[in-house]
């Protein structure tokens, strides 16, 4: 039996930086460093009056006075200073912070849409030939389908793969079991119930074959204690 691989969105990554964000990382980082070279300076400058007063104590140099004046000049401006753009730093990072989570946040939406679409897409799939002749009861699992992906039971599912989610709801609403199972590749949905021959023996050609793997889901099952053979892909 033919099965496909799921393409199954994955958890989203953070997204790089637009241009305007590599902008203000680099102001963050230039900020960073100049608040350090103001923190040394003013370490600096206390060392520096320190060591006129140990002078002044030994010496008694009669310009000790004046210039303790001006070293403690420098460092309160270099204080002022340092207090004025720690505000700026945080106010940078702070935004540069929101910024990215915000983009993060929107990413996270878009992937878990496009699980919830593969989710619906593929529930069709499976739906569609089960119920030709009956568009209620094709109406009413698709209902059920919104129903139990909003119940306690599937609370976990967005973080489990589509796949899982698809034979879960197979399951429980009775619909085919072998439609969505799980390979050593990966989890695969029914692509066609035909063999990889046509009729007449003939091999499929490579490119309705591409992206498909041959497997028995009864194999698959009476397997599970133990470790299956790879399904061969089919180039």
């Amino acid at each position: 039996m033919l099965y496909r691989l799921l393409d199954d969105p994955s958890e989203a990554s953070p997204p790089p930086d637009t241009p305007a964000m590599a902008e203000a990382a680099a102001a963050v980082a230039m900020t960073e460093r100049h608040h350090a070279t103001l923190s040394r300076l003013a370490e600096l400058g206390m060392a520096l009056a320190e060591a006129i007063v140990a002078q002044t104590k030994e010496e008694g140099a009669a310009e000790a006075g004046a210039a303790f004046a001006k070293v403690g000049q420098a460092v309160r401006r270099a204080i002022a200073l340092e207090q004025t753009l720690g505000s700026e730093l945080g106010r940078r990072r702070g935004e540069l912070a929101e910024t990215r989570q915000a983009r993060l946040a929107e990413a996270r939406s878009k992937s878990w849409n496009a699980r919830d679409e593969a989710i619906q897409r593929e529930m069709k799939g499976v739906i569609e030939p089960e119920t030709a002749d009956d568009k209620d009861r094709a109406e009413n699992l698709l209902d059920d389908i919104d129903e139990l992906l909003t119940s306690e039971e599937f609370s976990d599912y967005d973080d489990r793969p589509a796949g899982e989610t698809i034979a879960r709801l197979c399951q429980a609403l009775g619909l085919d079991p072998d439609w969505c199972v799980e390979t050593p590749e990966g989890w695969a949905v029914k692509a066609s119930s035909a063999p990889l021959c046509e009729t007449g023996g003939s091999r499929l050609p490579p490119d309705r074959r591409r992206g498909l793997i041959d497997i028995d889901p009864k194999t698959l099952r009476s397997a599970r204690s133990a470790k299956p053979k790879a399904p061969a892909k089919l180039e």
